[in-house]
């Protein structure tokens, strides 16, 4: 099952002991606005990365005439 970006930043949150949070409408402050801008950013890396089932890698030969 998915989890909402809400539900991800909560368990952030939770993690170090924070209160959670109602929605993710800015203005976001203190640990809230830290625990989304890692989450993006580390949904951004994993997101990315290439996946052997969807990467393709051709090779291609220089020849000279």
């Amino acid at each position: 099952m998915a989890t909402s970006k809400l539900k991800a930043v909560n368990i952030l949150l939770s993690v170090i002991g924070e209160a959670p949070v109602n929605n993710l409408t800015p203005p976001l402050t203190g640990d809230a606005s830290l625990a989304e801008r890692v989450l993006d950013e580390i949904s951004t890396e994993v997101q990315s990365s290439g996946w052997s089932w969807n990467t393709r890698i051709y090779y291609l030969s220089l020849i000279h005439i």
